[in-house]
């Protein structure tokens, strides 16, 4: 070649060079670095441009890689490929297939300027893709592209950018050609942003069908199912809602501005999970069955299904259908037992359910892969708390509130729900410093102000309560229906009944819970003592449902056993217990009226089925002890209700110390002022001859203005026991005597249960050591040994007696009923007819 041609070719070659690369790829690389071919050199040099790169120059400085600086001479310098952005060459590159790309090449450019972060042009080189696709199913891949990445650009934009970007993914589900479960699924995403709910679920369900049946598998879903129930139904709806101890569901995953963001696959790692608080690494992977499950769908199509069902579980949620969002949600868990997402969104409504040991081990099961997540801790804490497991509670809520040290607003909400764990234990003081972490930063905190009125409450400052409650609701705004609740609760306790009810009747307008006020309401005809409007209102609960909660039917059953309902308390036993099999409080009144009916056999194996549950169960034991002495002894019980003014046969009068005893009003009364001698004793007696007495029980009010001392004896010449309310410090002492000698230092059995009648008792539980109880209530206060007492041989007199200890005392008593129990004789072993009862 002469050196006019070879002097040409290297000119061309240069001036090519100094402008533009040759073809490459659409999805290369894109330059980080100035790159120079210099003469006499294979590779061309990379680095940073100093100076000379103008053309005239007469050298070029050049910082290369490794940081070494060089100068070469300009006349060396054959070609300059200068450094590029990823935008100018995403622009440059689209430019450069504009007019004569194919679809491949716009799809290609797309992913790759996606990759790069360059989503909004990305969109624009998928829209080439569309228009220049030829092929249908190819075009159809490409729209599902587009709304996928529409669906993650609005995830990063503020609220009011995010509407244009719906209306594209509506217009893209409008025009696909066939229908598309993806882009269904996006769809439906948004009409779950604009809150229409009921109108995602059908979307869903059908491209749930047709990926079904792409997988080949039958409609239910291929056995999908929920968590195992629990054994025994194990809370309400009440439950769920209690103050403070809500277990709220999760937000929905949004990015900024409030827009649906896709489930995250997989668990959060690295920054992601440092922003979130999980932190403390992945220890193992979460468990995929997709490829088993889903063996006829490829990846993608495996990741679609999931995100459908998370998004059917939502929709359902949303739209008042749990039972569905539970089976859907169930059905993601079953393929992926422990989604992140699924987990947060399930348990609750496992919880809602009743089935909270359910909704706990699914919770468990999925902080085995992120055992430092907060959240996740922070919902079991929460349904621990339902269930009232004090230790677990408190043990996740504690580690939630180191896993959460980092993310202020979900710091406050483990500390609240950590203060109501503290709360419901009775442990203020340390409630209330969580609280007030919770509630510092200005404004204040609505939830946390809840919390610090519950904590008043619990310290008996009602008024401070009803405050903290007034506070909380004005924080909390239109969502103000629990601190109302709250505030009713305070008000109640306060005496003020009206306002009360104004709080509840807030609460409601608010959207608290129906079932939850009415429950409140009840508490207040309690209260007041109504038992027809508690009656009425539990009725009104219980009809409110097609299947009542075991502890309503109960509650209904026990108004009902008061106004002696009892065939209609049965029958609501009957249908809590076929709910509930195992609930004490159902088992308690199933017993009571058994024993009632005199059924002893049902009733023995009632209190028995008692005590396995809680050995320590005193109600049941007391039962099973009274059973026992049904089959032993007979009783017969004196009430002073006669008419003719005459008191019954067998008892006397001995009131030689101006005390009148007398009927009145259904009741034995004992009234008047010592006169006479001081702590001479007006008797009311009766005699027992031939049998052995083994307890004497008597029922009695005292008035306000008894300075006297009133109590009950027992004596049979060999040994006398008394049990009596000394007037002197109100308190309830026993003391007994053998014969002739004197009674032993009184001993105090505690103080008297307060207004209203109560019953004294003194029980020979052994009749043959000699072993007595002394009783209130039921409640065995003190126990002492007085062989003899209960001797068949000796007559026994037992009466009830007024004593003022110095004349002019006041002894102001009224005697409700007395009983009297002795010793059945022996039933023969060998008569079948009246072997156990």
């Amino acid at each position: 070649m002469s050196l006019r041609a070879r002097v040409l070719a290297l000119g061309l070659l240069f001036c090519a060079g100094s402008v533009a690369p040759a073809q490459e790829p659409v999805d290369a690389d894109y330059r980080l670095l100035d790159e120079v071919t210099v003469r006499d050199r294979a590779r061309p040099l990379r680095g940073t441009i100093l100076s000379g790169s103008e053309p005239g120059s007469a050298k070029l400085r050049m910082r290369l890689e490794s940081g070494i600086e060089l100068e070469i001479p300009r006349s060396d310098v054959l070609r300059i490929l200068p450094r590029e952005t990823p935008e100018k060459a995403f622009k440059a590159r689209a430019k450069r297939i504009a007019a004569g790309g194919s679809a491949e090449d716009h799809r290609r450019l797309a992913e790759w300027g996606h990759g790069l972060g360059l989503t909004r042009l990305a969109l624009g080189e998928i829209s080439a893709a569309i228009a220049a696709e030829g092929d249908a199913k190819r075009r159809l891949e490409h729209r599902v592209r587009r709304v996928e990445l529409l669906e993650q650009l609005a995830g990063e934009l503020a609220a009011p950018e995010q509407q244009p970007l719906y209306e594209a993914i509506l217009a893209q589900s409008d025009a696909a050609e066939s229908f598309a479960p993806r882009i269904a699924i996006a769809h439906a995403r948004v009409l779950l942003a604009l809150g229409l709910p009921r109108a995602a679920v059908p979307l869903l369900q059908k491209a749930r069908d047709v990926l079904r049946q792409r997988a080949g598998l039958p409609e239910d879903g291929g056995g999908a199912t929920e968590a195992p129930a629990d054994g025994g139904s194990e809370g309400t709806e009440g439950d769920a809602e209690q103050s403070g101890g809500t277990v709220a569901r999760p937000p929905r995953r949004l990015g900024r501005g409030g827009a649906p963001l896709p489930p995250r696959r997989g668990g959060a790692g690295g920054a992601e999970a440092a922003e979130d608080g999980r932190g403390g690494g992945v220890p193992a992977e979460p468990r995929d069955g997709s490829a088993q499950a889903l063996p006829n769908l490829d990846e993608h199509e495996r990741r679609t299904y999931r995100d459908l069902l998370a998004a059917l579980g939502r929709a359902l949620d949303e739209a008042e259908d749990p039972d569905g969002a539970r089976e859907a949600y169930g059905e993601l868990l079953r393929i992926w037992p422990q989604d992140r997402e699924a987990t947060l969104a399930q348990a609750p409504l496992l919880a809602a359910a009743g089935r909270r040991a359910a909704a706990i081990d699914a919770v468990t099961q999925t902080l085995a892969v992120f055992p430092r997540d907060p959240e996740l801790l922070l919902l079991r804490g929460r349904l621990h708390y339902l269930a009232r497991h004090d230790a677990p509670a408190q043990a996740d809520l504690t580690a939630a509130q180191e896993a959460a040290a980092k993310v202020p607003d979900l710091l406050r909400r483990v500390q609240v729900a950590l203060a109501w764990v503290h709360i419901a234990a009775g442990r203020a003081a340390q409630a209330l410093p969580l609280a007030e972490a919770a509630d510092a930063p200005p404004p204040g905190y609505g939830p946390a102000r809840l919390a610090k009125g519950a904590i008043a409450e619990l310290g008996g400052d009602v008024e401070a309560a009803a405050q903290r409650y007034a506070e909380a609701e004005r924080l909390l705004g239109p969502s103000a229906a629990e601190a109302a609740y709250c505030r009713s609760f305070a008000l109640a306790k306060r005496g003020d009944a009206e306002g009360a009810e104004r709080a509840l009747a807030l609460a409601l307008r608010r959207g608290y819970s129906f079932l939850l006020a009415v429950r409140a309401l009840v508490d207040l005809a309690r209260a007041r003592d109504d038992g027809e409007e508690e009656a009425r209102l539990l009725e009104l609960l219980c009809r409110s449902s097609t299947a009542p909660a075991p502890d309503e039917l109960t509650a209904l059953a026990r108004v009902y056993l008061r106004q002696e309902r009892l065939s209609e308390a049965q029958e609501l036993l009957e249908r809590a217990r076929a709910a509930a099999p195992g609930e004490p409080d159902v088992l308690r009144g199933l017993a009571y009226c058994a024993y009632v009916r005199d059924d002893r056999p049902r009733a023995r194996a009632l209190f028995e089925q008692l005590l396995r549950l809680d050995a320590d169960d005193s109600w049941a034991r007391r039962g099973l002890r009274n059973l026992e002495e049904a089959r032993t002894r007979r009783v017969w019980e004196d009430r002073f209700d006669r008419s003719d003014g005459e008191l019954l046969n067998g008892w006397r009068v001995e009131a030689p110390f101006g005390i009148d005893v007398s009927l009145r009003n259904g009741k034995l009364r004992l009234w008047g002022d010592q006169k006479n001698e001081p702590g001479g004793k007006t008797l009311v007696s009766r005699d027992v001859q031939g049998e052995r007495v083994v307890k004497f029980e008597v029922r009695l009010a005292l008035d306000g203005g008894n300075v006297g001392r009133v109590g009950v004896r027992l004596h049979n010449g060999a040994a006398t026991a008394v049990l009596f309310v000394d007037p002197a410090d109100g308190r309830v002492k026993m003391a007994t005597a053998r014969g002739k000698q004197g009674f032993s230092n009184p001993a105090d059995l505690g103080s008297w249960p307060g207004p209203g009648a109560h019953t004294l008792a003194i029980d020979v539980e052994d009749p043959r050591k000699g072993e007595v109880a002394f009783a209130i209530d039921g409640e065995v206060r003190a126990r002492a040994r007085l062989p003899g007492v209960a001797s068949g041989r000796r007559r026994t007199t037992l009466a009830v007696y007024g004593q003022g200890l110095a004349l002019g005392d006041a002894v102001r008593a009224f005697i409700e009923r007395a009983r009297v129990y002795v010793l059945r004789p022996p039933t023969p072993s060998g008569d079948p007819r009246r072997g156990g009862f």
